[in-house]
């Protein structure tokens, strides 16, 4: 009997219940709606989604499942996160209307909750507060990080944010969002350079980019302005070429915010409610959660087999399962070398000695847009596409 598992936002492995190759092999099995896929074999040329462009690296459709399995289910483990974080604390962010708390208060006690969680293991944070300095315009004035990449939980950010709230803010109109994010890029850049942990910039914002006009920005002398939305966008558009994503978080209505998300790599930028206090925390809560969950989606570390059981790596097998809502079927993915190909593709951090399944640039936007989507990584029969070593 096989027992298919699904586990929303996390893995499924199945393991032969021999911990040997797969020395009879048993039928696909039809998708049957419980988790049992498999969708028919796809028409030369055609992807499960229906694209083309470019060769099948394999059959999407399947693999043959042997009937003597066990499962075992389990989340993907903690990788390590690094996240560059810059937050507005401009005027407007402390401005109270019609309560006693303003949007500052709102995120506050979330950022606050997020540095110190025991449960937020496996990150590290270096934050920027932005405006700030004896020349908010300038990119050097954001050079030096208000708290250096710390590893949570940690007390020294959960300070930080917490007394910010309490200093008189007099910056008037100026939101310099250009010339953090020129740093904070730089920041991500720097970090993934000595390691090979995933590392993300996140833009927190309450309004457009706004002052910094003429010759005071950029710092070169030209008088365009890059600190426009527009403008940012561009910054983000180049930092995405350089291998830095941007999470954006809009705090209330932002004009053309999903144009800054969109640039640096992720869709759809987040809103929060700053209208209703309590609102406020709960969005900004989900932001940060689905940050967290999109961040880990690409990489999934091995878990320890079941005693007496081992890993082969040549009987490993990665399907993808939209949500429901998608109305899609589920289908196999590719091993490839190249995870930048266009198509649905998996590998391994390492064929000859493998701790993680790596995910495709492809298949992880469609988790980014599917954030309910299922990935099960299957062990028992031979590999669906050959594992290049």
């Amino acid at each position: 009997m096989k027992a298919w598992i699904r586990c929303g936002g996390g893995i499924a492995i199945l393991l032969c219940s021999l911990g040997l190759g797969c020395g009879s092999k048993g039928s696909t099995p039809p998708f049957n709606g419980e988790g049992g896929p498999t969708p028919g074999r796809p028409e030369e040329g055609v992807r499960p989604d229906g694209s083309g462009g470019g060769p099948i690296l394999c059959d999407h459709s399947g693999v043959d499942i042997q009937d003597s399995c066990i499962s075992l289910t389990g989340k993907p483990e903690p990788i390590p996160i690094n996240l560059v974080m810059a937050v507005d604390v401009s005027d407007s962010m402390f401005f109270q209307s019609g309560s006693s708390s303003n949007t500052y208060d709102s995120i506050s006690k979330v950022l606050e909750k997020f540095f110190s969680d025991p449960a937020s293991k496996g990150f590290k944070v270096s934050l920027l507060l932005f405006p700030t300095g004896g020349n908010p315009c300038s990119e050097s004035t954001y050079e030096q990080p208000t708290v250096s990449l710390t590893p949570l939980p940690s007390t020294n950010l959960a300070s930080a944010i917490a007394n910010e709230a309490k200093k008189q803010h007099n910056n008037g109109s100026c939101t310099p969002t250009a010339p953090v994010t020129v740093q904070a890029i730089q920041m991500v850049n720097s970090i993934q350079a000595r390691t090979s942990e995933k590392t993300f910039f996140v833009l927190v914002t309450d309004g457009e980019p706004a002052g910094c006009k003429g010759k005071t920005y950029p710092e070169e002398g030209s008088t365009f302005n890059y600190n426009t939305t527009d403008g940012v966008a561009l910054l983000l558009r180049d930092g995405l070429k350089k291998g830095v994503k941007t999470y954006v978080i809009g705090l209330g209505q932002v004009e053309n915010i999903d144009r800054m998300a969109s640039e640096g790599g992720t869709q759809n930028a987040f809103t929060v409610n700053v209208n209703n206090p309590e609102q406020a925390a709960t969005d900004f809560a989900n932001a940060l959660a689905q940050i967290q969950q999109f961040a880990v989606k690409g990489e999934y570390v091995l878990p320890e087999p079941p005693p007496g059981k081992s890993f082969v790596a040549d009987e490993i097998n990665v399907r993808y399962t939209p949500s429901p809502k998608s109305g899609g079927k589920p289908f196999y993915l590719c091993y490839s070398a190249d995870l930048k190909v266009a198509d649905d593709v998996w590998a391994f951090d390492n064929p000859d000695n493998p701790t993680k399944v790596l995910l495709g640039d492809q298949i992880q936007d469609k988790m980014i847009k599917d954030p309910n989507s299922v990935v099960d990584i299957i062990q028992g029969c031979k590999t669906n596409s050959p594992i290049a070593r």
